[in-house]
């Protein structure tokens, strides 16, 4: 199946439909489904990344404080403003914080899984 499928097509879609479908997934069976969306007017994950851009560039490098209520830290990685956040906390700290705190997050949620094997042994 070459990248959509041509009967799925109509001739009045335009290349650059084709080109953002094609870009968003090497999948041909997405994007079948990306250009029915598209043509019903469904909003996918894609339409809402697009409209959240640009998005905070503190969050692209991870070093997003969401542990405390003392305030929205603004940690400048590169050295030139703010080091340290109201607790102390660096950049590599605060790095650090979200990951535990996230494979914590993903153990306990997943924990239910191992005790049903274990159950079942």
């Amino acid at each position: 199946m070459e990248q959509i499928a041509d009967e799925q097509i109509n001739e009045s879609d335009s290349m650059s439909m084709l080109q953002e479908i094609n870009e968003k997934s090497i999948d041909p069976a997405s994007q079948i489904i990306l250009h029915k969306a598209e043509q019903e007017g469904i909003e996918t994950a894609w339409d809402r990344y697009e409209k959240q851009i640009p998005q905070c560039s503190f969050g692209q490098l991870g070093i997003c404080c969401r542990n405390c209520n003392m305030g929205q830290c603004r940690i400048d990685p590169f050295g030139e403003a703010t080091e340290k956040g109201i607790c102390g906390a660096t950049a590599d700290i605060i790095v650090a914080r979200n990951l535990l705190r996230t494979i914590a997050a993903g153990a306990a949620a997943h924990s239910d899984h191992a005790r049903g094997c274990s159950a079942n042994l």
